[in-house]
Order: C-alpha cells, then sequence, then structure tokens
C-alpha cells in the first residue's frame, strides 16, 4: 500500500522526533524549517571559531522512559553530555538528576534525530489550504507550492495559528494556550569572572537565569562566555526593545546582581525568545482537524519543557502509523 505523502513543518524537537519515528515506520516525511538549521529553541550561537552561546534551552532532563532512552542514544553516540547537577542560589536544593546537554552545542543534541531526513531550510511556510483530499503547502523557497497528504505543524501555537486561521476547530485549542516570553543576552568577557558557580538562579524580579557556557563539556577552551535569561516578567516588559539594549541591560543587571566590576566585554548581542514558555499548555497529545490529515503540537500541548515536546512528536507519530 502506497505510504502518504506527509510534510512536517519545524524541526525543533517534536518535528524531528516524530520525523524520526515516521521513518522507522517506513513512512518518508518532509521536514520544513524557516530557520538555516535543527533545534528549535535548543539553539546554539556561534561567532566564527572565538564564541559559542546555547541561548535558548540551557539542559534538557528526563522524567520519562521514552525521553531517558533517546537521551541515553545521544550519549553514546557522543553528541551529549552530563552537565553540572545543581543550581547555586540562597535557596536551592540539589538536584539528583543529571542535567543532559550537547556536545559542542546544545543543537548537536538533536543531530541523532536529524539522520536521513529529508531537510529542507530557510523555507518560511506562507501558506496552508485545502486541496482534493490534502494539503497544499506553499513556501517562500524552491518548494514553492506542494500538496501532500498529511501535515504536521510543530511550531509554537500562536504562529500555528496565523497559519491555520480558517481552521475552527484547531483555532479554538491553539487560542486557549498561552506563552511568557524570555529575552537573553549572550556575553563573552575578556577574562573571566571571580565567580564560584556556573549556574545561578536568580531570586530577583529581573534575572531568572545566568550560566558559563564555557563550562559546559567540551567548551571549557573558549573564552568566558555567559548566558542571562531575563525573568517572564522583565521580558514583557522590555520585549519591544531593540536586541542592542535588551544585551546591554541585561549585562547591567547581572553586573549589579552579583556586586562584581566586570572585565572588558569581548561580544555581546541580545535574543528574543518571543514564545519561550507556555505558561498555560493545553494538556492534550496534540490537535487534530477534522479531516484528521492536519496536526499540530509542540511542547505547549503537554507543558513546557523539552520531554514535552519530544513526547508530543512520537504521540503525533503514532496517530500517523496507526491510522494511515
Amino acid at each position: 500500500m502506497l505510504k502518504p505523502k506527509i510534510a512536517i513543518i519545524g524541526a525543533g524537537l517534536s518535528g524531528l522526533s516524530c520525523a524520526k519515528k515516521l521513518c522507522l515506520a517506513g513512512f518518508s516525511p518532509t521536514v520544513i524549517e524557516k530557520s538555516r538549521g535543527i533545534g528549535g529553541r535548543l539553539s546554539t550561537r556561534r561567532i566564527g571559531n572565538q564564541f559559542s552561546f546555547d541561548h535558548g534551552a540551557q539542559y534538557v532532563s528526563s522524567n520519562g522512559y521514552d525521553f531517558n532512552l533517546y537521551l541515553n542514544e545521544a550519549m553514546e553516540k557522543g553528541v551529549a553530555g552530563e552537565w553540572c547537577r545543581m543550581h547555586s542560589n540562597a535557596n536551592a536544593k540539589p538536584k539528583s538528576k543529571p542535567k543532559i546537554v550537547g556536545l559542542k552545542g546544545m543543537s548537536n543534541l538533536v543531530t541523532p534525530l536529524a539522520e536521513n531526513l529529508d531537510l529542507h531550510f530557510n523555507s518560511a511556510v506562507k501558506s496552508i489550504n485545502p486541496h482534493n483530499n490534502g494539503w497544499e503547502v506553499e513556501t517562500i523557497n524552491k518548494l514553492g507550492k506542494t500538496t501532500f497528504d498529511i501535515v504536521v505543524i510543530t511550531i509554537p501555537a500562536p504562529q500555528a495559528r496565523e497559519l491555520l486561521s480558517t481552521q475552527l476547530v484547531i483555532s479554538s485549542d491553539l487560542n486557549k494556550v498561552q506563552f511568557s516570553p524570555c529575552l537573553a543576552a549572550m556575553i563573552a568577557f575578556e577574562d573571566k569572572i571571580s565567580i564560584e558557580t556556573n549556574t545561578f538562579m536568580s531570586p530577583n524580579s529581573e534575572l531568572a537565569w545566568c550560566a558559563r557556557n564555557s563550562s559546559k563539556p567540551n567548551q571549557q577552551l573558549l573564552p568566558d562566555c555567559w548566558i542571562v535569561h531575563a525573568s517572564a516578567g522583565w521580558s514583557e516588559k522590555n520585549i519591544d526593545s531593540s536586541k542592542d539594549e535588551i544585551a546591554k541591560n541585561l549585562l547591567k543587571i547581572f553586573s549589579n546582581t552579583f556586586h562584581i566590576k566586570l572585565p572588558k566585554v569581548q561580544f555581546l548581542a541580545g535574543h528574543k525568545w518571543r514564545y519561550a514558555f507556555a505558561c498555560l499548555p493545553l494538556k492534550k497529545d496534540y490537535i487534530l482537524s477534522s479531516e484528521k490529515t492536519l496536526i499540530v503540537g509542540g511542547d505547549w500541548c503537554l507543558g513546557n519543557r523539552a520531554e514535552d515536546a519530544y513526547d508530543t512528536g512520537l504521540s503525533i507519530a503514532s496517530f500517523i502509523s496507526n491510522t494511515f
């Protein structure tokens, strides 16, 4: 029996886990990604050979069997490793779960999922419309308008809503999901800062997280590189600021938090994660159209953790395998 033609929009953890499981079941999905690489918020910014920043998700951990199995596979393949087990702040408690990171960058954590996939980068989707018994997907690149039997969308709910405004059943669920933003600063210092800790969960109202990125496995030879994540409240208030303003303000807050004079800054840049955390997730595995051939999912379906994204992708793949 001829397998249906499947498009997966988004090459983050949800899209890749879905695509990988479908491939193992004999399907040949096409993965369409608007950016230039895989991983979504498991993202790494590299500035030449000088600096490297995991400016999105800092690490992952697992609660369930499936994601734990994948992380073990990634470590066995040499693309992931364990980072520190404790946060440093006055109220922190020791954490028993290891923090798993991608070696040489968080984006490397998902490379086993992307092996042998039909991936199309720099391919923003303009529209998705019904076409005969399938869906016509229009992108801005050479794919142009392509028809698929099944379309899986694994992008943030607000972005999915823009593409699917005419799909009332799906839009109703998408409207229930609420997100908090996170503004970030990537900072490289000329000299190492005299702070004993490598990770810090801030108790103040402006910062949520600080981490010495250069303390991660296989990153120690880099300059003293730090990631600073603002709190949800501060991010909401400053979301319309320029990236340069965000970076400069977070650098100042970072300095004031540790009460130290900072060494010379070699590199400074800001980033906006407009849909960083699902503060009100949907609490279901995925959303189906009435035809059952348009499926929407992401971490925001189940929660806001990387494992939620992975599990959602597996659930969608299982539905397709069992139905078609």
